[in-house]
């Protein structure tokens, strides 16, 4: 017994900044400081507990790892010249050290499942103290609420993946069918029509394939269409209201008015082309809002398009800040994971696509490579997915 209490407290403090992507991260917004100190109580522990004789085979069997040493490199240099976000700096110096010395057997611990209790657990623990506690009603949350609507598509997908390999009368399958129900309701509420079209689109392509393939049962199927169907029609106001005000806006810019949500949008992505055309080599950081105010004050984008500092789109915005590298490091962070992961094959190949896709899509009209802690998020549940789990064909057992 006293073993087994032992190695659950060698596990819980190696994991630790893990298990925090998906509980303090997104409980309060202070939560993406504290990664940085969880990483480094967890490497300092795991340099103690662990001997260091695999660190070279690690380094060269985690590809992934290059990735976040690229994106360190690149961070500390533009920090140190022009600007980078101290938050996404943080983060990449803080994983690239924990993800080098953790020890597989470590990695091996790791249990999706329980994760995405945990994530759901944490996700409901801040809405009850958004809404209850701190009496917010709106999409104004402590933590904004364009990412909190990312990190909830990714646990509505986790939900959705697993109640699909869940028996149906199981404790686990009915907690899933609550957070999804729950996740649902976040997105709905969160008013992210960048999310509301990740999920759509997601739900649809993934949905149809399991079925053309039998994979998912016509019961289940309904069930699942019923609850969300259910929910739908529970928040219509909320739908109603933001299809009502997507028509006005367009409406506004068939009329040429663009200081509307979308044409806003439409204004920045207009200015970052413009920049980017000059310096599409090495970015300009910063300097990007007093090119904008130029592009004002020529009449180009309005004033209100000027004065908001990123882009909504991570393609333009990584573009215009950092250059060719930021680009290449950006494609970079999607291709080479969706690589690794049709390599590896593992039980979670699929799911890693789908969470892919999800960010993807929102990087069309958001940047969550950007924000703290859809960025940390993402690069944490990537390194799960891509090495947590031994391949297929060296699994005893096929279960799920």
């Amino acid at each position: 017994m006293h073993l087994i209490k032992r190695n659950l407290i060698v596990s819980i403090v190696s994991l630790l900044p893990i298990i925090w992507c998906f509980s303090g991260l997104v409980i309060y917004s202070d939560g993406k400081k504290a990664l940085a100190v969880a990483a480094l109580i967890s490497t300092v522990f795991i340099l103690i507990h662990f001997p260091l004789s695999n660190l070279k085979n690690q380094v060269l069997e985690r590809k992934f790892l290059w990735l976040l040493y690229a994106y360190t490199l690149f961070g500390l240099t533009a920090y140190m010249t022009y600007d980078y976000g101290s938050s996404q700096l943080r983060t990449f110096v803080a994983f690239s050290i924990y993800f080098t010395v953790v020890p597989k057997s470590i990695i091996n611990q790791i249990n999706l499942k329980c994760l995405t209790v945990l994530l759901g657990i944490s996700l409901t623990i801040f809405f009850i103290k958004e809404y209850y506690f701190i009496g917010i009603t709106s999409r104004v949350w402590s933590i904004n609420a364009i990412p909190m609507a990312t990190i909830c598509g990714c646990l509505f997908i986790l939900c959705y993946y697993f109640i699909k390999k869940t028996h149906s009368n199981t404790l686990y399958f009915y907690i899933l069918s609550l957070f999804l129900v729950l996740s649902t309701l976040a997105i709905i509420y969160s008013d992210t029509r960048g999310v509301w079209l990740s999920i759509l689109i997601i739900g649809i392509i993934y949905t149809s394939n399991n079925i053309r393939k039998n994979k998912i049962s016509l019961k289940r199927f309904l069930i699942i269409v019923a609850t969300i169907s259910i929910i739908s029609y529970l928040s219509i106001n909320s739908i109603e209201n933001r299809i009502s005000q997507t028509k006005n806006e367009i409406e506004n810019i068939e009329n040429g008015n663009l200081n509307t949500s979308i044409g806003l949008r439409l204004q920045m992505w207009k200015a970052g082309l413009y920049i980017i055309r000059d310096h599409f080599i090495t970015g300009v950081g910063e300097g990007h809002m007093k090119l904008k105010s130029e592009l004002s004050s020529k009449g180009i984008i309005s004033k209100n398009a000027s004065i908001l500092s990123h882009y909504h789109n991570q393609i333009i915005n990584d573009t215009v800040k950092y250059g060719i590298v930021g680009l290449v490091l950006l494609i970079a962070s999607f291709i080479l994971p969706i690589n690794l992961l049709f390599k590896n094959n593992n039980l979670y190949t699929n799911l890693g696509y789908i969470l892919i896709v999800h960010y993807a899509i929102t990087c069309m009209t958001d940047v969550p490579l950007h924000n703290a802690q859809t960025h940390a998020f993402y690069f944490c549940l990537i390194f799960i997915l891509t090495y947590s789990f031994p391949p297929k064909n060296k699994l005893l057992l096929s279960s799920s």
